[in-house]
């Protein structure tokens, strides 16, 4: 959806901008679930094989079936090599919990659940179980009449923030990596190039949602 024939479409200036710079592999695939082993293995300086989240813990599948704990904080970790680079390291995000599987190696850290509505909400309110719940319900009919709503609040509050913290500016004195995990575009995050946007139903899939979060995206990235 981001091109027109083998340039990116006018829609998406930026985009459009900063591939005029770049090398484009129109032959490149990656299915849905790559982004299961791409990230840690972006972080760690690895591959994997496969991954898996089992209660509160995430585990790497070994291709015999066996599995271990998902292991980020290797001699190649992308943070690590930073550090020593003589680089300040950052890393915000959501989904992983990065924070407690990288000890020692971030400067900063923040990382949001990808369910818990209290995670970015600052205070306490016993709305945040309730909407925890609802988010955690299927978003089929009809129980997505109720979960679509505080869920795509949610998504909306998670961007929002690390929009904020990815253009922050930085600490003077020493160079900074700066990680920022964003999960765009994705349903039921419903953005357009003005914000947040959802439809009545904002988990379902269509074209022109996808196209609309891309204008989103290279917005939040000119501006980045």
């Amino acid at each position: 959806q981001l091109y027109d024939g083998s340039a990116v479409r006018p829609a998406y200036p930026t985009l459009r901008s900063f591939g005029d710079t770049a090398v484009h592999h129109h032959a490149a695939t990656a299915p849905g679930s790559e982004s299961l082993v791409s990230i840690p293995g972006y972080l760690s300086g690895r591959r994997y094989a496969d991954t898996d989240a089992t209660g509160d813990a995430f585990e790497e599948v070994l291709p015999d079936g066996r599995r271990t704990r998902l292991d980020l904080n290797t001699p190649e970790n992308l943070f690590r090599l930073a550090r020593t680079a003589g680089l300040r390291t950052e890393y915000y995000g959501w989904y992983f919990p990065a924070c407690r599987m990288l000890p020692g190696l971030l400067d900063r850290c923040l990382d949001y659940s990808l369910y818990n509505a209290s995670s970015v909400r600052p205070g306490f309110s016993p709305m945040d179980a309730v909407r925890t719940n609802l988010i955690l319900w299927p978003h089929q009919f009809p129980a997505g009449l109720l979960k679509n709503p505080p869920f795509a609040d949610h998504q909306r509050l998670v961007a929002a923030r690390l929009e904020a913290l990815a253009a922050e500016p930085f600490e003077p004195g020493s160079g900074t990596l700066r990680f920022v995990h964003f999960s765009i575009p994705h349903v039921p995050f419903v953005f357009d190039r003005d914000g947040f946007n959802p439809p009545f139903d904002p988990v379902a899939e269509s074209l022109d949602a996808y196209r609309r979060q891309l204008e989103y995206v290279d917005r939040v990235f000119g501006r980045i």
